[in-house]
């Protein structure tokens, strides 16, 4: 599909053959990825968030409360960095096409943002969701066997007062004491790579939303310096 491909949306706009109900379309689409995480802006955002607050909440039952993943939230600079991007790129797109023809700025920018935006994501979400499958895999085969255990007992307190009227109690403290001792560790590799993922986020959103309004901006000044240009 066309509004997928971004070199052929440019080629469209070059001759002003995208019709007004097409273009309705695409401005459809464009407040829909802003009011839902589907944007450069927000998707790696939302999606570290949506994945490690899951990866919390699985940890927390299975260890009965005793283990605990951090989600690190995005701070006030981070949005304001970010913001700051944005401003500064609909600023360079807007300079780009008025060094053409200067017209239907808008509606060029809304078609050629989805594409651009969808080529963006559908990479960074690739990464991203490959680092964290190969992750997942790796910590939830380990966090299973280790926390049925600790659930089963009842947390460490509860688990070594149970243990005082069990026969060879001091294998099965030791026993519970290992098996909580490599839940932890673990947990501390899981809250290590969270905390790696989320400055990679930020630095990545960041990258990404000024590399988004670059390629923006280089397809403006191709349609806005077409020779045959005309009001669309």
């Amino acid at each position: 599909m066309k509004i997928f491909n971004l070199k052929r949306m440019t080629h469209l706009l070059m001759r002003h053959t995208i019709s007004p109900a097409k273009k309705s379309i695409y401005l459809v689409l464009f407040i829909m990825q802003l009011i839902f995480p589907l944007h450069v802006f927000s998707f790696l955002p939302f999606l570290y968030t949506f994945v490690f607050s899951y990866a919390r909440e699985y940890v927390l039952k299975e260890s009965n409360g005793t283990l605990h993943i951090k989600v690190y939230s995005f701070p006030q600079y981070f949005m304001f960095m970010l913001f700051a991007c944005g401003a500064l790129g609909m600023i360079l797109c807007y300079i780009s096409n008025q060094r053409g023809d200067g017209k239907n700025f808008l509606s060029r920018f809304i078609c050629l943002q989805w594409p651009t935006s969808m080529c963006i994501m559908l990479i960074t979400g690739l990464l991203f969701g490959i680092i964290i499958g190969i992750a997942g895999a790796y910590f939830s085969t380990q966090l299973m066997a280790i926390g049925a255990e600790i659930k089963t007992n009842g947390g460490l307190l509860r688990f070594l007062l149970r243990q005082i009227n069990k026969l060879n109690v001091i294998h099965r403290i030791a026993q519970g004491l290992n098996n909580l001792k490599k839940a932890t560790a673990i947990t501390n590799q899981i809250n290590n790579l969270s905390h790696m993922l989320y400055l990679a986020v930020e630095i990545t959103t960041l990258f990404s939303t000024c590399y988004y309004f670059l390629i923006i901006s280089t397809q403006l000044s191709k349609i806005a310096h077409t020779k045959n240009s005309s009001p669309n």
